[in-house]
This record gives C-alpha cells, sequence and structure tokens, in this order.
C-alpha cells in the first residue's frame, strides 16, 4: 500500500488544492477535504484523489471521515496536511463589519468579538482536535503532521493582531507537538508560509464603526495595504512543489520557509533586525503619530 494523506482546505485555488494535486502527482493517496465537495470539482476524476466533505470543527464530520480513511489504509495515515485556516482584517480594538453594524442599529455591544472566535477555533483549536483525532493513525504510520503556518507568526503586521497571535500560537503547539510525538518516530512540519496567489491573500476589506477612534487616519490605515512590498505572490502550484517536497522526504525538516517575502523574514531574524519590523509598519500604515 502506498503513501497516504489527508489535507483540510482544498477548495479551488487554494493553497490545499494545490497540496492535494502535487501529493497526487508523486503517487500519493490523498483524501482532499473541504465542507463542501463541489468547491473541490478540479480534482473530480484524478485517480490518486479522493473527495471527502470534511467540517474540521464538527466531530461527527471528523470522526465519520477518520472511520472511512482508517478502513481504507489499514488503520494508518501517513501524512496529517493542516491547511484550512480563516482570516479577517481589522484594528484590534474595532469589531467585526456585522456586529458594528448591529451596534450601530441598536443592539447590544458584545464583550468577546465573533471573529476571534472564529479564527482561534479554526486556526488553532481545530489544528489539535484533528490531530488528537487522528493520532493513532498517525502513530500506527509513524507518520508527519504538516501545518500550514503563516510568517505571520514572527511578523506583527497591523490590521492583523487575531490573525497574528492564531498563527503564533500554533506555532507553538507544533513546536511541542514535535516533541510529544517524537517518542514514536513521528514527525512535525510547520510551513512558514509568505504571500501565495489565493482569494485570502487579496481579502483585505476593513471596517471601522462610525465613530471609530482611528476615523482621521481610516484612510491611510486602508492604503498601508497598498504600500506594501511590491511583490507579485508565489503560483500556489510552485509553492506546493517546493512544500510537498520537504515534507514528504523521510526526515522532513522541522520548518520549511516558502512563498513570496519569507525569505526576507529569515535573514531578518537571522542577523536580528526584528526591531526595524516596529517602524517599518508603522510608517506604512501610518501609526507612528498621535492623532490629535
Amino acid at each position: 500500500m502506498g503513501k497516504s494523506v489527508l489535507i483540510t482546505g482544498c477548495s479551488e485555488a487554494t493553497i490545499g488544492n494545490a497540496l492535494a494535486l502535487e501529493f497526487a502527482r508523486r503517487g500519493w493517496t490523498v483524501f482532499a477535504t473541504a465542507r463542501n465537495t463541489a468547491k473541490m470539482a478540479n480534482l473530480a476524476g484524478n485517480p490518486n484523489i479522493k473527495l471527502l466533505a470534511l467540517d474540521i470543527k464538527d466531530a461527527k464530520s471528523v470522526f465519520a471521515a477518520r472511520e472511512q480513511i482508517s478502513i481504507d489504509q489499514g488503520g494508518k495515515l501517513d501524512c496529517l496536511y493542516h491547511n484550512a485556516g480563516v482570516r479577517s482584517v481589522s484594528m484590534a480594538i474595532e469589531y467585526d463589519a456585522e456586529e458594528q453594524k448591529a451596534i450601530e442599529a441598536g443592539g447590544e455591544e458584545p464583550y468577546i468579538r465573533s471573529d476571534d472566535v472564529w479564527m482561534f477555533e479554526g486556526n488553532v483549536i481545530a489544528v489539535m482536535a484533528l490531530t488528537r483525532a487522528f493520532s493513532k493513525l498517525l502513530i500506527a504510520a509513524k507518520g508527519t503532521v504538516a501545518i500550514t503556518g503563516s510568517g505571520s507568526s514572527r511578523v506583527h503586521v497591523p490590521t492583523s493582531a487575531t490573525y497574528n497571535a492564531t498563527k503564533a500560537a500554533v506555532e507553538m503547539y507544533a513546536k511541542t507537538l514535535r516533541l510529544e510525538l517524537q517518542p514514536f518516530g513521528c514527525h512535525v512540519v510547520y510551513v512558514m508560509t509568505g504571500a501565495v496567489a489565493t482569494p485570502m491573500f487579496y481579502e483585505q476589506d476593513m471596517a471601522f464603526k462610525s465613530d471609530s477612534p482611528y476615523e482621521p487616519i481610516v484612510d491611510k490605515i486602508k492604503a498601508g495595504w497598498d504600500r506594501a512590498p511590491g511583490y507579485t505572490p508565489s503560483p500556489p502550484d510552485e509553492y506546493a512543489r517546493g512544500v510537498v517536497q520537504e515534507v514528504t522526504k523521510p526526515s522532513p525538516p522541522k520548518e520549511v520557509w516558502c512563498g513570496k517575502g519569507v525569505a526576507s523574514l529569515w535573514w531578518v531574524e537571522k542577523l536580528g533586525l526584528t526591531w526595524l519590523l516596529d517602524g517599518t509598519f508603522s510608517r506604512r500604515y501610518i501609526l507612528n503619530s498621535v492623532i490629535a
């Protein structure tokens, strides 16, 4: 029996979709997942890819997928690839767009922002739960857990405080999990991902409430995304080739750095220049002067 991999978040045009095609090209049996299998239509017909409906936050959905894969693969799974993730862009003290509309319409102000819960559930808690659910299959195969991380786990980009925090959390989880699975011959790979041309990369819409304290500089903050480094994001297939090449090694590296922009971050860290980031981001988002 050949190698097998379960990949989350495989809707068309995403990183997960490209990963599924690359693993399949290398002869792996790929369990490509998404909540709606219709969104993976381009993968249908590939002899090495099996489409599964999977909601990573729903226990019944996860356990059903585990049972199916266990039967199909003789109780083993060679790689669990956590790729599914979510993101919204906003300032940390603002509410999300729907909550702001409700408040301005006279609704009650919420204490906990729903977007914060949404991102931590999708980017952190679901990763932990899914790993636990598939641990027996992974241990039986001496398999690999791979996680699509982000340079945001190391770079404090304004407008993304919660997203940055989720990626920092899951990176620390990966480091700890690596040690805990080591006795079983398993590996954990954190993929430090840079800019990749997916729908998530281009979703930069931000909402500000009508009486936002940022009101005098809202337009300048939004323009901060336009002042980002002028590079073209990596094509998903190019990114997938580089990552899968590393993840499928018998002894994969602890980290894989791939995607536009992360090479620069790697050098900034190695040279001890992370202190430059405060000034860089303050200027880009016009946060370096006090609002009168």
